[in-house]
């Protein structure tokens, strides 16, 4: 928050909200954007070859492979740079950082296939789910980006928590995935 912000760095938080207005305008520059543009690549071809989702941390990894920048990113500071523009999606509580037009954000054929998994076993690992997702996906489009590629837990745990429903819900935790309590 920018109150937290704010006591780390001994400044108000209208100051440190300033200084955040001012970063964001200088970033919207063209001058900048052009600098920033193998920056940008990166992420979009990152995300690209790995369904349009992926963790911050994968990311962060990723990007700093690509880019032989001198000054390495980090999963909070890359989560924090993306998320001020509308070209991504992040959501906080999975670490994942994704492009808004990706299908497969979106699929609920991806979800019905998680969900069809859960209820077959009683108990489901994510290393499971990902190797027949890898092998069994959806349409041409899915299934061209799936196959071969290693589908993260906390992906699988983002389809479940946005497509889940009060009259057959799938239940997760850390290691498995349930179809009961």
């Amino acid at each position: 928050t920018l109150e937290s912000i704010g006591k780390k760095y001994n400044l108000s938080r209208e100051r440190v909200r300033q200084i955040l207005n001012k970063i964001v305008k200088e970033l919207s520059s063209r001058d900048v954007a052009l600098k920033m543009e193998p920056f940008w690549l990166a992420i979009e071809l990152s995300l690209e070859e790995n369904i349009g989702l992926m963790t911050t941390k994968e990311l962060a990894e990723r990007i700093n492979l690509l880019l032989l920048w001198e000054k390495k990113f980090d999963s909070y500071g890359l989560f924090q740079f993306v998320k001020m523009f509308d070209k991504f999606i992040y959501e906080s509580g999975f670490n994942l950082i994704g492009l808004k037009d990706s299908k497969c954000n979106d699929c609920e054929k991806l979800h019905r296939k998680i969900k069809w998994l859960s209820k077959s076993n009683d108990k489901l690992s994510y290393s499971s789910i990902s190797e027949k997702l890898k092998t069994e996906c959806c349409e041409n489009y899915c299934a061209d980006k799936i196959k071969g590629k290693n589908i993260s837990a906390e992906f699988i745990q983002f389809m479940i928590s946005k497509n889940n429903t009060e009259d057959e819900p799938i239940f997760y935790d850390n290691d498995f995935v349930y179809n009961t309590e």
